[in-house]
């Protein structure tokens, strides 16, 4: 690997701090869903205030009001994750690759998020170290999606994203 690489890695490790907002959602209902990655905890809380209040005022009607073998809370349901391990994120990167996984076992799918990159390679890199080290009797597949920071995005962006599989 380059000293480029090492210089990002060192960089984004000392320096950024990325948030990830999601949805938590029953396993057995459909996997968590991934709202937005913002660069600062005020921008993410501002973003999570956003979409609970098209639910709690009415605007809209929740998707996800129902959910299998859960009870439904909106304000714990929605949750901003900060410890992520990010890679090659700069102060100008304008979007980023969130490396999750999903998996399927006894009618429930779990998705797991691992990493933020800010470059499609770092993002291949990461999804490379995750195949190899995965070992389960479960069917799981590795994605790395494209998002653009700072955006909240809807509860149904899993149809529209670019993503990779390496």
């Amino acid at each position: 690997m380059s000293g480029l690489f090492f210089y990002n890695l060192l960089y984004t490790y000392k320096y950024m701090k990325l948030f990830l907002l999601k949805r938590n959602i029953s396993q057995y209902t459909f996997p968590d869903i991934f709202l937005g990655c913002f660069n600062s905890l005020e921008n993410a809380n501002i973003a999570r205030e956003q979409y609970l209040s098209q639910y709690q005022h009415g605007r809209k009607i929740d998707p996800w009001k129902e959910q299998g073998y859960k009870t439904v809370d909106l304000e714990k349901d929605v949750e901003i994750i900060g410890n992520l391990p990010i890679f090659g994120v700069t102060d100008t990167s304008q979007f980023v690759f969130v490396v999750n996984s999903y998996s399927e076992g006894f009618g429930q799918i779990m998705r797991m998020f691992y990493a933020i990159c800010g470059t499609e390679e770092f993002a291949k890199e990461k999804l490379r170290e995750m195949k190899e080290k995965w070992e389960d009797m479960f069917d799981q597949y590795f994605l790395a999606e494209k998002f653009n920071l700072n955006d909240l995005y809807p509860d149904d962006n899993l149809q529209d994203n670019y993503w990779l599989d390496d």
